[in-house]
């Protein structure tokens, strides 16, 4: 496998990543910056935006996505930096699995996978992908819905979930 130096960079690309303000949207703004692109990441809370930004070496605008106008200023703000080439829209998404109290700490900071995911989708490594969906879940997917099997198995018992016979008395 190629790695992101042989294949090439992202110097003087310009990215924009909304959701900034969240661990996902800065885990894949942090990524791409990390590999030569000029990043703004973009969210609703400022003080939030501006320590990123400063900690990471990104640009930052305070922008609420469901506002056109203000997602049309923050996308000619990064512009304004080099070809826009790169926008990751994160805002109000979620990496979370299962209900989300049940979350912990390191879950709401790992949304890495993502990043790398991104990072791959938006360089020149994926010039010939197109139109695919990439699961970055685990394998939750492959489930094709939600397991059921702790609210169930209480109330029938494994066997019957697995459609074998009933264990006698």
């Amino acid at each position: 496998m190629a790695s992101v130096s042989e294949c090439g960079s992202l110097a003087g690309t310009a990215a924009l990543v909304t959701g900034g303000d969240s661990a996902l949207g800065l885990a894949c703004a942090r990524r791409l910056a990390a590999d030569g692109a000029v990043v703004t990441i973009c969210g609703t809370a400022e003080r939030c935006l501006k320590e990123s930004a400063g900690a990471y070496g990104l640009r930052y605008a305070v922008v609420d996505v469901t506002e056109e106008e203000a997602v049309a200023d923050a996308l000619a703000a990064a512009a304004a930096s080099g070809p826009l080439r790169i926008v990751i829209a994160s805002a109000r998404g979620s990496a979370s699995i299962g209900p989300v109290a049940r979350l912990n700490t390191a879950g709401w900071r790992a949304p890495a996978d993502v990043a790398e995911a991104a990072r791959f989708l938006a360089g020149p490594e994926s010039a010939w992908i197109t139109g695919e969906v990439i699961n970055v879940d685990g394998g939750q997917h492959l489930r094709r819905g939600p397991d059921y099997a702790a609210v169930f198995e209480p109330m029938f018992g494994a066997a019957a979930l697995r459609g074998l016979p009933e264990e006698g008395p």
